[in-house]
């Protein structure tokens, strides 16, 4: 199995290592992510190549979450919510296709929200379509 872990929790075999030798007799391979190389730190030390990645768009919005729909608490001034028209009360519904159902599906839409990309809310009855 692989675990995922801070450096702090896998150098020089304590915390996490230590704790598998223990538990079950297997001594794991230990793999740290761009961290000083001394000796018996680890096993191996990668230097991966820097991520270069644009930050996501900021709707500029407070929410609720609950029952699988994310209603708007609050819009604030000057933002892309506001730009868009989008109103205290709202209900987000879709971006882009795309069920917004939790934040998670919110964060993960406004990933790749761009020009051209699309809101689709439910503002009382209605269902409206409003594009960025």
């Amino acid at each position: 199995f692989v675990i995922l872990a801070g450096n702090g929790h896998l150098r020089y075999r304590y915390g996490i290592p230590s704790r598998v030798k223990r538990l079950t007799g297997y001594r794991g391979i230990v793999v740290l992510n761009d961290d000083e190389i001394r000796e018996n730190i680890s096993d191996y030390v990668v230097y991966p190549q820097e991520v270069k990645y644009k930050p996501s768009v900021k709707l500029g919005v407070l929410i609720t979450e609950k029952d699988g729909k994310i209603k708007i608490k609050k819009v604030l001034k000057n933002s892309i919510a506001y730009k868009l028209g989008i109103i205290k009360g709202d209900m987000l519904i879709k971006m882009d296709n795309f069920k917004i159902e939790n934040v998670y599906d919110l964060k993960t839409h406004l990933t790749f929200f761009k020009k051209g990309s699309y809101i689709e809310i439910k503002r009382g009855h209605k269902l409206l379509k409003l594009h960025y």
